[in-house]
């Protein structure tokens, strides 16, 4: 799986996004490393674009066996994994990870894994979604998703999901909702299935 931003809007910025959308599909059908394929992709986006525009993003793979997600981010919005517990719930940024595709093409990146335990969250989302501002010109932030999937990790995803943009709108009334906004969300079930929405 793959969520990404380029940097700027309009034509360019979409055909861009085309354009490592298809590259990815066409790695992933040969590779099976994400070092490898994130690598070509870093490589490829340096090659096809000018100092200015880059891409930030990460790409994932979901083990459903091991319930084992392994990712590289690339200057993205770090994902929040949200772990429940009996009697408590914990929220951790995932930092780890390099710069944003296009700006170093040696650049050595590294996959990153964590296990998905029952009923644990992952949200990653575009920053249309943190960087969404108030009438004061506050921003959504990563600290208020954060808080957001705590408070409805009991829900199935796509409440979960619902409810978080239901969020994102009541705080930007009257303020500004510039970008496009994307969110992906990865719960595992009891069942030892996992509940996605984008």
């Amino acid at each position: 799986m793959l969520i990404a931003d380029v940097a700027g809007k309009g034509i360019p910025a979409a055909l861009l996004m085309s354009n490592l959308q298809a590259s990815a599909n066409f790695l992933m059908n040969y590779h099976e490393k994400l070092d490898e394929i994130n690598d070509k992709l870093n490589k490829h986006i340096f090659k096809i674009t000018t100092e200015e525009k880059f891409i930030t993003a990460i790409l994932a793979q979901l083990d459903f066996k091991n319930h084992i997600f392994s990712y590289i981010r690339s200057g993205h919005v770090p994902p929040i994994f949200i772990s429940t517990h009996t009697h408590s719930i914990t929220c951790h940024h995932l930092n780890k990870g390099g710069i944003p595709l296009g700006i170093m093409p040696d650049f050595n990146y590294t996959a990153s894994e964590i296990e998905i335990g029952i009923n644990n969250l992952l949200i990653m989302c575009s920053d249309g979604i943190i960087e969404a501002q108030d009438e004061n010109g506050n921003t959504f932030g990563t600290e208020r998703l954060a808080e957001c999937g705590v408070e409805f990790c009991h829900l199935p995803v796509k409440d979960i999901g619902d409810n978080i943009l239901k969020k994102v709108r009541k705080f930007s009334d009257n303020g500004q909702l510039d970008d496009d906004m994307t969110l992906m969300i990865i719960k595992r079930v009891e069942n030892s299935q996992h509940d996605t929405s984008v």
